[in-house]
């Protein structure tokens, strides 16, 4: 059963980071769109593939205050 906090994988499961629009989608999500820059928990389950969308999006998204940055396991 995955956990119920788990907003973006439960409500954007199309996402691909490497498309401006669906990034924007994020960041409209975490800002004034919906949770208007609520401090969130961002958690990565898994090595991230270096040089790869997924490792620029989570840089992009690690320069936002609101969020806090986990990597699982560590």
């Amino acid at each position: 059963m995955p956990n119920k906090h788990n907003i973006l994988r439960r409500t954007l499961k199309d996402l691909d980071v490497s498309r401006a629009e669906d990034k924007q989608r994020v960041f409209d999500m975490l800002g004034g769109g919906v949770l208007n820059d609520l401090s969130v928990r961002m958690v990565v389950d898994g090595d991230i593939e270096e040089d790869s969308p997924v490792e620029q999006f989570v840089k992009e998204l690690k320069e936002r205050s609101s969020l806090h940055y986990y990597a699982a396991g560590a």
